[in-house]
C-alpha cells in the first residue's frame, strides 16, 4: 500500500511535461509541478516559443474531491468550472501573466497550446493553522491571515482515501487521535485551505516554556511590513 506521504512528495517533485512553451519563475523554467507561493509579487509566467500561436490558460480551485488519491499531478481532478480562463494569440518569446487574485488559495493551473499542455499546482495560503498538542490529545485552530480572526467552521480530510477526519463549527477542532507523519491532510474552510503533513513543519514546546513576541509598532494595517522578534523563555519556580 502506498503511504500517504507519497501523495504530496510526488506532486512536489514531478517535472513538467516537455512542451514548446515554458512555465517560468524569476526567468527560469519550473522543474517542479507544485509551487508554494509566499508572495504575489513574483508569480510564475508562461514564456512562449515559436511553435506557439496561442496560449490557453485555465485556473481551478481545488478541494478534497480533486486531491483524494492523487499520486502525480496528472491524478489531480477537476470538479468544477475554472475560476479564470484565457485564450490569447501570442508570438515568440512573449510572456503571459497569471492574475494574482485567481492564485489566492489552492489552485490547479492548466496551460495549453498546439504544442501540448502542462499543469502546475500552486498554494498561496489565505489562512494559518495553530496546533496545540498536550498530554491527552491535541486541538487545532484556523485563522485568517488578512485580519488574524479565527475561523469558526472548517473540516479535515485525509487525502489518501478522502476520509473526513472531522469538522468543527466553534473554531476549535479536538483530535481523537493525531494523524501520523504518513498522512497528508487537507484542512479546508470557506476562507481558504492548507495542505498539512503532520510533523513536517511542527514545532513543539513544553508547558514550562513561553513565547514572547515584540513588534516595532503598536498598530498596523493589513499588507504593511512589520518587524518582530520572538523569544522562548523557560518558566522556573
Amino acid at each position: 500500500m502506498r503511504k500517504a506521504s507519497v501523495v504530496l512528495l510526488i506532486i512536489l517533485f514531478t517535472g513538467l511535461t516537455a512542451i514548446a512553451f515554458q512555465i517560468q519563475q524569476y526567468g527560469y523554467k519550473l522543474e517542479s509541478s507544485f509551487l508554494e507561493l509566499y508572495s504575489l509579487d513574483y508569480l510564475p509566467t508562461v514564456y512562449t516559443d515559436s511553435k506557439d500561436s496561442y496560449i490557453d490558460i485555465k485556473i481551478y480551485d481545488l478541494d478534497e474531491q480533486d486531491l483524494t488519491g492523487a499520486i502525480t499531478i496528472g491524478d489531480v481532478g477537476i470538479s468544477g468550472d475554472p475560476l479564470y480562463a484565457l485564450r490569447q494569440t501570442v508570438s515568440e518569446k512573449q510572456r503571459v501573466h497569471f492574475p494574482d487574485e485567481a492564485l489566492k488559495g489552492l489552485r490547479l493551473i492548466v496551460v495549453s497550446s498546439q504544442s501540448g499542455s502542462a499543469k502546475l499546482m500552486t498554494s498561496y495560503r489565505m489562512v494559518g493553522a495553530q496546533l496545540l498538542a498536550h498530554e491527552n490529545g491535541a486541538m487545532l485552530r484556523l485563522w485568517k491571515k488578512d485580519d488574524s480572526n479565527f475561523i469558526e467552521r472548517f473540516a479535515l480530510y485525509r487525502l489518501k482515501d478522502g476520509e473526513l477526519i472531522g469538522r468543527t463549527e466553534n473554531g476549535v477542532f479536538v483530535f481523537d487521535y493525531l494523524p501520523t507523519v504518513d498522512d497528508a491532510v487537507l484542512v479546508q474552510s470557506a476562507e481558504g485551505s492548507i495542505l498539512w503533513r503532520p510533523g513536517e513543519y511542527d514545532y513543539y514546546f513544553s508547558s514550562k516554556d513561553i513565547c514572547l513576541t515584540f513588534t516595532d509598532r503598536p498598530a498596523y494595517k493589513a499588507g504593511e511590513v512589520v518587524n518582530f522578534r520572538s523569544f522562548i523563555r523557560e518558566i522556573t519556580p
